[in-house]
């Protein structure tokens, strides 16, 4: 069926309310997998690093009892996946100021006055988000220097 065949059909079998219906219906599904991956990296950051003994795991947990080993291979693998896939399928404008160097760079390129995109916040809340969940050890100040700055950064723009 070509693109002005497929056109034609939906013209014909379907009114106007089917399409109001249709972006309802897609619209609920959308919000329950977003629903659904907020629950599943809250549950994540909860108890990824229980197998790593960080992120004060709950000491009532089942988890601590007796870890599996190839369970917390599978956590470490799959948090780096995730990494590795979320950075390489973002943009590259995106993605350069999020991979950037650190505290003293951050406050140098804030110093001198660059600008840090507005994108970068919700992306390095996601990244780090990311690595908490797959147990790897992160420093509590480094995201917090980075968002904060990027925050302010946009901040004043908007001032």
């Amino acid at each position: 069926m070509s693109l002005l065949e497929s056109r034609v059909w939906w013209r014909k079998y379907m009114g106007e309310h089917t399409y109001v219906g249709l972006v309802l219906v897609g619209s609920i599904g959308v919000a329950c997998l977003v629903c659904l991956m907020i629950y599943a990296l809250d549950r994540s950051v909860n108890y990824g690093g229980c197998f790593m003994g960080i992120n004060h795991c709950p000491l009532d947990s089942s988890v601590l009892a007796d870890p599996n080993p190839w369970i917390v291979s599978a956590i470490m693998l799959g948090a780096a996946l995730a990494t590795g896939t979320f950075l390489g399928l973002a943009p590259a404008r995106f993605r350069d100021p999020v991979q950037g160097g650190g505290l003293i760079n951050t406050r140098v390129s804030i110093t001198n006055g660059h600008v840090i995109p507005f994108c970068v916040i919700p992306l390095r809340i996601i990244l780090a988000t990311i690595i908490v969940a797959g147990g790897f050890p992160m420093g509590l100040e480094g995201p917090a220097v980075h968002i904060a700055a990027a925050t302010a950064s946009v901040a004043l723009i908007m001032w």
